[in-house]
């Protein structure tokens, strides 16, 4: 399961969960993922045009998957750094 924001200036971040069996497993799990990763990518945060929400290879789809994805609770926080 990945993600991915793009600016509109097209620079686009794409970002994978560490977990390879995360989307057979049919539990609820929470991925935070720091902004820092984008920003760091290049990605303006306060033009973004798109977000992407996708599971399987991206480079490599193929056809046929079955099963459900519950996606809920996108948001954007700033979490204090002690």
């Amino acid at each position: 399961m990945g993600g991915a924001v793009e600016d509109i200036a097209k620079h686009l971040k794409v970002v994978s969960n560490p977990d390879p069996v995360l989307i057979s497993t049919g539990a609820w799990e929470q991925w935070q993922i720091p902004l820092s990763t984008f920003t760091s990518a290049g990605v303006n945060l306060g033009a973004v045009k798109k977000v992407y929400i996708g599971v399987g290879d991206r480079n490599s789809p193929k056809t046929g998957g079955v099963g459900k994805v519950y996606i809920d609770d996108i948001r954007v926080t700033r979490i204090a750094t002690p």
